[in-house]
């Protein structure tokens, strides 16, 4: 059993390396899932959206110092990426669920007889697994009004 993120569907802007980690996790989990069949071992991947943890204000309090660390000439459109990325953890936080919920899936997953390859965790991870199957086009438009990026 692996806990990974919608993340690992939704590339998140400006949080490419997150995601990229989260995208590599649900691979092995897939990968393994085939492998190990055979050998009656289940593998499941829990899947939550945000979570209401202290993660979300740690990175808001790196925002004066990315800030900071942009060199001089930076297009102005990544300082108000910064900006709308602080904006849009505060709305993360809020709208996260409990870490309970996670741990109950966890709990979950690892008790049954047969747990579900895929298990997705909250609402905004649902709707993250929707956007994931929406055409380039209309995924990229979708964030980019989301996330109010240019």
């Amino acid at each position: 059993m692996f806990v990974g993120s919608i993340a690992g569907r939704v590339a998140v802007p400006y949080l490419a390396a997150y995601s990229a980690s989260k995208f590599a996790l649900r691979a092995i989990a897939d990968a393994l899932r085939l492998e190990l069949r055979p050998s009656a071992i289940d593998v499941c991947l829990i899947e939550p959206g945000s979570v209401a943890t202290p993660m979300w204000s740690k990175g808001r309090a790196m925002r004066d110092t990315m800030l900071a660390r942009l060199p001089a000439g930076t297009p102005d459109y990544y300082r108000a990426a910064i900006e709308n990325l602080v904006l849009a953890t505060q709305a993360e936080e809020r709208g996260g669920v409990a870490p309970k919920r996670v741990a109950d899936a966890v709990v979950q997953a690892l008790t049954e007889r047969k747990p579900k390859a895929h298990r997705i965790i909250g609402m905004p991870a649902r709707l993250g697994a929707m956007i994931a199957l929406l055409p380039a086009a209309l995924h990229d438009r979708f964030l980019r009004a989301t996330m109010r990026l240019p």
